[in-house]
């Protein structure tokens, strides 16, 4: 089994390459960004739609920087709600969100470690 990508290197040059100087404040807002985007899908737990959301927007900055593992795991969770919204079930026992949201969680730690050590963010 392939280890999946936590970045796209590729597209972080290509995106560093356009944004020039201000490529650092975009790895940095978005590093700082992502602690309020897990804070929103922690308080939205409670209610599918709301959870939805909050996991697209947070795949979307995620794969706007090329954080492929982060994006993947809000796919994770934004399909969950998805299955959940669509079969008309109650917001779940915390059992599968919470752990999709520890794994964002996980995942976003790391992707922050390797954004820092890789590009020199603070």
């Amino acid at each position: 089994m392939q280890q999946e990508l936590r970045l796209d290197m590729e597209a972080l040059e290509e995106l560093k390459a356009v944004m020039e100087g201000e490529f650092h404040v975009l790895l940095s807002t978005f590093v700082q960004d992502a602690a309020d985007r897990l804070h929103d899908i922690e308080m939205a737990k409670d209610n599918w739609q709301r959870l939805r959301r909050a996991a697209h927007s947070f795949k979307g900055s995620s794969s706007n920087v090329g954080a492929l593992a982060l994006c993947a795991r809000c796919r994770d969770l934004e399909a969950h709600c998805q299955r959940a919204e669509a079969s008309d079930e109650p917001i779940d026992d915390g059992t599968t969100s919470d752990r999709l949201i520890r794994a964002i969680r996980i995942e976003l730690d790391a992707t922050a470690a390797a954004i820092r050590d890789e590009f020199g963010i603070d």
